[in-house]
């Protein structure tokens, strides 16, 4: 299973468990024309002694994509076992690479079927800069039903209190950020969005959103901005 795709069935799993889980995930763009795609995901060590190989498949690497080497490694944080996972190529092998996995995850065996709430990123070339996408649907948790006589249990009540300092993390570092929705470091080089883990699984709401318009050199400014606007 690709990265992508395992680590989206794997948050959505940690969800349904106990929702101990946090991501990150930094696209880094060098001024040589390469970029390096970083993901981490943090969950919980009990968790993963609940599963079926008790963890032994988290951080099980990548298959091979033309054009990109990963490197993986997992390691203890605290209460947490991260699974770092780094992609390295070309700027335009990273964007074939995140293209490829634009959805994710899809209705599968390994997710039951389940229409899963969808994440959605994309990363296109933008006249001569780049503009990275992503948004993320906020479906909120499905209704619990119970068995007649059952004791009442409120899980989102629960499952918030688990999750209060749990967050995915969405940054992108380049030589110029030209505009952005999230926020943006004062050496206008980093822009990020962090969206709670808590408003997953709270009540429905809007898609969240995360867009940034780059360029893969230090030359962009004011007069990129306004061409983007007027594109």
């Amino acid at each position: 299973m690709g990265w992508l795709k395992r680590l989206a069935v794997t948050a959505i799993a940690t969800l349904g468990l106990s929702g101990c889980a946090d991501f990150s995930q930094n696209l880094a763009v060098s001024a040589d024309g390469t970029a390096t795609l970083k993901l981490e995901l943090a969950v919980a060590a009990s968790m993963l002694a609940m599963t079926e190989d008790e963890g032994a498949s988290f951080c099980s690497g990548s298959p091979p994509f033309e054009g990109v080497t990963s490197t993986s490694e997992m390691f203890a944080q605290g209460a947490d076992q991260v699974c770092r996972t780094t992609f390295s190529g070309t700027l335009d092998a990273i964007a074939a690479f995140v293209n490829q996995n634009a959805v994710m995850p899809k209705p599968s065996a390994e997710n039951g079927g389940a229409a899963a709430p969808q994440i959605r990123q994309t990363l296109n070339k933008l006249g001569d800069n780049w503009r990275f996408d992503i948004i993320i649907p906020i479906t909120g948790l499905p209704q619990q039903s119970t068995e007649p006589g059952a004791p009442k249990l409120d899980p989102k009540s629960m499952m918030l209190a688990m999750v209060a300092d749990r967050a995915f993390t969405f940054s992108v570092t380049a030589p110029a950020i030209i505009e952005t929705t999230g926020q943006l470091t004062e050496d206008g080089k980093t822009a990020s969005f962090s969206l709670p883990l808590a408003m997953l699984i709270g009540d429905p709401a809007p898609d969240q959103q995360f867009a940034v318009v780059f360029s893969p050199s230090a030359a962009g400014g004011p007069l990129d901005f306004l061409t983007n606007i007027f594109r």
